[in-house]
């Protein structure tokens, strides 16, 4: 299956799995091992209806799913500055 189908049925298959919240957004933390039993750590977030795949044991970069089945790869700091983004949303940072 190439990239996009196996990242858009993976997103899809999240909705099976319990996820916490931060900020207005969905987050996940995903553990699990490969064939040579090496543990891999997965942390999905949403952000405006986009999910974010950030391969943390990895080395940084991730995908960015779209709900029209678009994926891109995505810069580390892109991550980042969504985040920040989204945490400026919130009372505590911004006017009184």
């Amino acid at each position: 299956m190439e990239l996009t189908g196996l990242a858009c049925a993976f997103v899809k298959e999240l909705g099976d799995f319990s996820y916490a919240w931060s900020a207005p957004d969905r987050v996940w933390d995903i553990f699990f091992p490969d064939r040579m039993k090496k543990w891999h750590h997965l942390h999905v977030t949403t952000y405006r209806h986009n999910f974010f795949i950030i391969h943390v044991s990895g080395g940084g970069g991730g995908l960015e799913v779209g709900l029209k089945k678009s994926v891109r790869p995505m810069d580390s700091l892109e991550h980042l500055l969504l985040a920040l983004k989204a945490m400026a949303k919130w009372p505590w940072h911004g006017k009184p």
